[in-house]
């Protein structure tokens, strides 16, 4: 999970700082069968990413990466939790990236946007820099919570499709 945040703050520093070279993809609409949920379905709910995978497309020949694949094992237990007061914390798991982090703490903040479709975190855990998250809900059932997001930054445009399980 720590990777997925910093891949994120590293995206986000760097689609601020190539602004002439970045452009933002704005999330597809998805059918009537994606997504479909109320906010309350995420309250009080704990996910573990299960599966992530990225689309890149440049000037090259267009390949998938299995980005699940290059998490480390302590990354792999972590818990994302969506709490009341759209409070989103992170629970490290039985084995710690790192022994100073704490067990439990919340990181940030989310929302799920009126249509349903769009999720929105917002990093507020102290870290030198705030990132902002939003990505296009695929499917948000009982069991899956699967979200898409996009970026370009010098002309390869990558999509990237996680998808979480939900545990008890």
């Amino acid at each position: 999970m720590k990777k997925l945040i910093y891949l994120l703050i590293s995206a986000s520093i760097l689609l601020n700082s190539c602004a002439k070279d970045t452009y933002y993809i704005p999330a597809p609409d998805i059918n009537e069968t994606g997504g479909g949920a109320s906010s309350k379905a995420l309250e009080n709910t704990k996910w573990k990413l299960t599966a992530e995978t990225s689309l890149i497309e440049g000037d090259g020949p267009n390949y998938t990466r299995n980005d699940f694949l290059e998490y480390d094992e302590c990354e792999l237990d972590d818990i994302v939790i969506y709490k009341p007061n759209s409070i989103v914390a992170m629970d490290q798991g039985a084995e710690k990236c790192f022994s100073s982090d704490p067990q439990l703490a919340d990181v940030g903040t989310w929302t799920l946007s009126a249509d349903q479709k769009t999720l929105t975190i917002k990093g507020t855990d102290g870290n030198v820099f705030d990132l902002t998250f939003k990505a296009t809900v695929l499917q948000l059932d009982a069991t899956t919570l699967k979200y898409q997001y996009f970026y370009i930054i010098n002309n390869v445009k990558t999509t990237t499709t996680s998808t979480y399980t939900k545990v008890n």
